[in-house]
């Protein structure tokens, strides 16, 4: 259960300020205090606010030949990383780069992200965060629909699901949609590359 309250109070000045106290309690993930000049987004309220994106090596650690150790890249948005969002560790799923030796799967999957390739999914979808052992969809996965324009990407739409039904979009529609100004995102992403 998500509980949200939300203050505005304005107080007339040459520029118009609003003071935004938000508190947001997700399983104790996030608390929020903020003033903003301009609108936001919370939950699947899009707004002008666009997110900073940046990426974040992690490790899982290994438990025998069943549960290897792996590093891993994992996404932060507005420093918030997105694998406590979605408690991964419990479902035992990674993000979806920087633990492949496959790179060029690793690449073609970037490309997605940057909206250089179509998605691979039938359905549409990006994989976010995967198995661990072998990144198929097939064992589950936390998948997203990205937008791409020119001047901003866009991730909305986060479920839990495989290749072989429809998302279920209900379980997260709280999380996004994130809007990031696609230059300095993809700048992020590239670094991927490099790794």
């Amino acid at each position: 259960m998500c509980f949200l309250t939300v203050h505005l109070n304005s107080k007339p000045c040459s520029n118009t300020v609003f003071g935004l106290f938000i508190s947001i309690y997700k399983f104790g993930f996030i608390q929020l205090n903020q003033i903003v000049n301009e609108p936001f987004n919370i939950g699947n309220k899009p707004g002008f606010m666009q997110h900073i994106l940046t990426l974040e090596s992690k490790f899982r650690k290994g438990e025998g030949s069943q549960k290897p150790e792996r590093k891993y890249i994992d996404f932060v948005v507005s420093g918030q990383a997105l694998s406590q969002l979605f408690a991964i560790a419990d479902l035992d799923l990674i993000g979806t780069f920087g633990w492949s030796e496959n790179k060029a799967e690793e690449s073609r999957q970037l490309d997605e992200f940057l909206g250089l390739k179509p998605d691979a999914l039938k359905t549409n979808r990006t994989s976010f965060y995967v198995c661990p052992n072998c990144g198929d969809i097939g064992c589950g996965a936390i998948t997203a629909s990205i937008e791409v324009t020119e001047t901003s990407v866009i991730w909305k739409d986060f479920s839990l699901g495989t290749d072989y039904s429809e998302p279920e979009l209900e379980t997260y529609k709280h999380i996004g949609p994130f809007v990031f100004e696609k230059n300095m995102y993809t700048a992020e992403l590239e670094k991927v590359r490099q790794t």
